[in-house]
């Protein structure tokens, strides 16, 4: 098994969909696996970033709760 690392830039020149729906460009075979692995490796990152987000917001939102109890108990 080959690891590749992959940068993903914020911009440009042309977008997927731009490029796809003009008539002019036609992708190979090897050219739509490669798109596909690339959507495939961003879904599996922005799937992972949500679920570490969420596991932190969880935490906080639970932090928070005990910090109020102890407050009220404490009569803070």
């Amino acid at each position: 098994m080959s690891l590749s690392l992959y940068l993903v830039f914020d911009y440009m020149v042309h977008d997927l969909a731009g490029l796809a729906s003009s008539p002019k460009i036609k992708f190979t075979e090897p050219q739509l696996r490669a798109v596909k692995c690339y959507m495939h490796q961003l879904l599996l990152g922005l799937e992972h970033y949500h679920s570490v987000v969420f596991q932190q917001i969880l935490y906080f939102e639970m932090f928070k709760k005990k910090l109020y109890l102890l407050m009220e108990q404490y009569a803070f």
